[in-house]
């Protein structure tokens, strides 16, 4: 990605953003900018069509997108990670919380809050099958206290 392009239509965190990546644009509305795929927009949840203008970035302009909420909440970052957004995070959160997501998703990842990851995992892991402990019976001694040492108690 190239640049970073802050979109959002107050300027109370323009200074953190900023700070924490000194070449981004920062714009009230992100149109004329000539956005392409290689860009990452961060994209304010306090404009009130960000849930179109997630699915228009990402299907028109190929970019990736990150919702910044100044109201985090685990409904509002599904429905942005539904939309097609690549990352979700508080809009007052700390540069180098931001130079962090900035990596992350420069390398392909998706950046979404513990707490939501926590229930993501939680979700997941009933939905898992249980550990087959007779499976380890095929493993030498010391294969076996490395296998159990990762399993849940």
């Amino acid at each position: 990605m190239n640049r970073d392009i802050f979109i959002s239509g107050h300027a109370i965190a323009a200074a953190r953003w900023q700070q924490a990546l000194p070449h981004a644009l920062i714009a009230e509305s992100g149109r004329g900018f000539g956005i392409g795929p290689n860009d990452l927009v961060w994209l304010s949840a306090e404009l009130p069509d960000w849930r179109s203008r997630i699915a228009e970035l990402v299907r028109q302009n190929g970019c990736s997108v990150v919702v910044l909420s100044l109201q985090p909440d685990q409904h509002e970052a599904i429905a942005a990670l539904e939309l097609g957004a690549r990352g979700y995070a508080h809009a007052l959160a700390a540069p180098s919380l931001l130079r962090e997501i900035a990596t992350v998703l420069r390398h392909g990842g998706l950046w979404v809050g513990e707490e939501l990851i926590s229930r993501l995992l939680g979700a997941l892991q009933s939905r898992l099958p249980a550990a087959n402990r007779g499976t380890l019976a095929a493993l030498s001694q010391r294969e076996r206290e490395v296998a159990q040492a990762g399993l849940p108690a």
